[in-house]
């Protein structure tokens, strides 16, 4: 079964994901530099909203392929700056043209 991985990252992390990506991923995915990342301060006592530097990674491929990334990758969810840093979103694909 094929499945979609959604990565959402900070700078930080950009050159681990894409080290990660290129071994694993023999079919290539799409890169979505100078995205921007939002986190409202309500939450740690301010009163804006924080932004910073980040980037999207979409990608199709099996399951266990997805599977092998995400383990891959887990481990550095945590290890940034800017936190969220590393949100990783897979969804089944039903069809791809």
């Amino acid at each position: 079964m094929n499945q979609k991985l959604t990565i959402l990252c900070s700078d930080d992390l950009v050159e681990t994901v894409s080290r990660t990506l290129n071994q694993k991923i023999l079919e290539g995915y799409l890169h979505i530099p100078s995205a921007v990342g939002v986190k409202p301060g309500e939450h740690i006592g301010i009163d804006r909203t924080l932004s910073f530097p980040a980037s999207v990674f979409l990608l199709t491929a099996s399951s266990d392929l997805i599977s092998s990334v995400l383990e891959e990758l887990q481990g550095f969810a945590n290890q940034c700056r800017v936190k969220p840093c590393l949100k990783m979103i897979v969804q089944e694909v039903l069809q791809v043209l």
